[in-house]
């Protein structure tokens, strides 16, 4: 092995380059030109290039042919040069912005922030978006998956602070007589989603003040998508936020009412400008400012 002084000599990294090019070209006729040099001139580059390396290199004869240690050397060269490339190419490059990681709860903003997201994003700016349950999402930020999080719930702890961010009507739909009252639609046929449970639980209080005693669930699905699907086609009635429902041609019945919704992360990330401009994109009546999210740290 080279002590590392020799390996970085520059009189030893032009004879490997001479090497590799003439091994490249397929001799050093052909390799004269690439290397502006005269044909004698790479011979005794060659020859003392097989001297630093302590080895014959190349057989004798006039065409080129590579000893056992020539095709070694050649191709450990010839991978180095070509990583050099790569490294070169890459360099040039402008560094590529950090991405906008953002989950987002299954039955949260889907409808209103993605679209009005991918339109005011800078185009060059890449997106990461995560689509789970509110606890799923908590675990990717604690992970560092994600950076921030839109969810109907409020996250509290030591690493995550939450902002209320937007308001989102929840709705009835579905076919349903004109008695929207508690008795009857513990009658109907219920279709359900994935943490429906918390919408279902804020829509009855808000209407009734009080829960029912048992709903009769038909259709249960991860994605609350499947679940309007399955209330189109007539199979039951389930609540949902009314942009979603209304993407889905469904008309509210009954009660409307509202809930929050929350953005969620670290302090620091919710006092970023990846935060305010989440905030800005979603309706509220009480927008949040810089100040607000800084207040959050």
């Amino acid at each position: 092995m080279f002590p590392l002084n020799e390996m970085s000599s520059p009189g030893l990294l032009r004879r490997a380059a001479v090497f590799h090019a003439v091994v490249q070209a397929g001799g050093m006729t052909a390799a004269a030109p690439l290397l502006g040099k005269s044909v004698p001139a790479i011979s005794v580059d060659l020859k003392r290039f097989q001297r630093d390396v302590g080895t014959r290199l190349i057989e004798r004869g006039n065409n080129l042919r590579l000893t056992p240690a020539g095709r070694i050397l050649a191709e450990a060269i010839a991978r180095s040069f070509n990583d050099l490339a790569h490294a070169f190419a890459n360099a040039r490059r402008p560094t590529a912005p950090e991405p906008l990681r953002l989950g987002v709860a299954r039955s949260v903003g889907r409808y209103v922030l993605i679209p009005r997201l991918l339109s005011a994003i800078a185009e060059a700016r890449p997106v990461r978006l995560s689509t789970s349950t509110h606890d799923g999402l908590v675990e990717e930020i604690l992970t560092g998956e994600i950076d921030l999080m839109l969810s109907y719930r409020r996250v509290e702890s030591d690493f995550i602070s939450s902002l209320p961010t937007a308001r989102e009507e929840l709705v009835l739909v579905g076919e349903v007589g004109r008695d929207v009252t508690l008795a009857a639609l513990e009658q109907e046929q219920w279709v359900t989603y994935s943490e429906h449970e918390f919408v279902f639980a804020r829509w009855f209080d808000k209407a009734f003040g009080e829960q029912p005693r048992i709903l009769d669930r038909l259709d249960q699905f991860d994605d609350l998508e499947e679940a309007l699907i399955s209330v189109k086609a007539g199979r039951g009635i389930t609540i949902a936020p009314l942009d979603v429902c209304q993407s889905h041609g469904l008309q509210p019945n009954g009660a409307r009412t509202s809930s929050d919704i929350y953005l969620c992360g670290p302090p620091n990330r919710l006092a970023s400008e990846d935060a305010l401009l989440i905030a800005s994109l979603l309706d509220y009546s009480d927008p949040l400012t810089p100040e607000d999210l800084k207040a959050a740290q």
